[in-house]
């Protein structure tokens, strides 16, 4: 039921007070089963994602490492935790974990942001090196 409530979520078909319903039983479900099955890495995974999208972003870090703590790959989670950081202007922080993500197989959008927010710095200097040489 949580994973049903997720995609009505994640697929815009729930909006306003019907998006609330939905996060709410999705995040109801969820916790239903991590009751009897703490462990369940697909589903701290879907907790973490469901607390992001409630903007309750400490829970959903907190969450969110658990679930990398219990053997979720990093690099599906760094994403959302990056989402975190930069939803508290951390970023520093956004930075350092898609230099992180650098690495990983990812997909051409999550590319251009790891470019924009890895490489900024490096652009940064190009730019105050051209400056100075005008």
């Amino acid at each position: 039921m949580a994973e049903l409530y997720w995609e009505m979520i994640y697929a815009g078909l729930a909006q306003g007070d019907l998006r609330t319903h939905a996060l709410n039983q999705a995040l109801y479900y969820a916790d239903a089963v991590l009751n009897i099955e703490q462990q369940d890495t697909g589903l701290l995974f879907l907790k973490g994602r469901i607390l992001l999208e409630s903007k309750r972003y400490e829970e959903a870090q907190l969450i969110l490492g658990l679930a990398i703590s219990h053997g979720l790959p990093e690099s599906r989670a760094i994403p959302y935790i990056v989402e975190i950081a930069f939803n508290r202007r951390d970023y520093s922080t956004v930075q350092s974990l898609l230099s992180r993500l650098s690495i990983s197989q990812v997909t051409p959008i999550m590319k251009s942001a790891i470019n924009f927010w890895v490489h900024k710095s490096e652009r940064q200097g190009f730019i105050s090196a051209k400056e100075n040489a005008v």
